[in-house]
């Protein structure tokens, strides 16, 4: 029997990608004749940069960059290996899952952080083609 396993990520718990590779084992488990292909998709919210991460070759630029609140923290974004394409996942720098929800202030909030992502990447080569996911909210 042949199965596709396509799932969209389970927000707050798993990416896409973690629960094709779960359900796939799962399957395989259940029985060893299945023949699984895994095809995670992403809808362009949080998680989609690990969509990415799955279907090409890339590069990984990891630098601190300021979260909502304006403190620095460690994130990333991903240059593919055609070297003229960054993806820059805007929840990465600028989610509101980066803060406590006490802290949670949109007259103090900025998305700053995913700005220095982009001017990074412009830097870098400016034949950058940069996706932003919209995905604000990620509650």
């Amino acid at each position: 029997m042949e199965i596709l396993v396509s799932p969209n990520s389970f927000k707050g718990t798993f990416s896409s990608v973690e629960a094709s590779n779960i359900i796939a084992k799962a399957l395989k488990d259940a029985d060893s004749e299945f023949n699984i292909k895994k095809l995670p998709i992403a809808d362009g919210g949080d998680g989609t940069m690990d969509v990415f991460k799955y279907y090409f070759d890339y590069k990984s630029v990891k630098r601190k960059y300021k979260n909502p609140l304006g403190n620095l923290i460690e994130t990333e974004y991903i240059i593919l290996d055609d070297n003229n394409t960054a993806i820059i996942e805007f929840a990465n720098a600028s989610g509101l899952n980066l803060i406590n929800n006490n802290q949670n202030n949109l007259i103090k909030s900025s998305s700053y952080g995913t700005g220095q992502q982009i001017k990074s990447a412009i830097k870098k080569n400016e034949n950058y083609i940069v996706f932003l996911d919209s995905n604000i909210d990620n509650s």
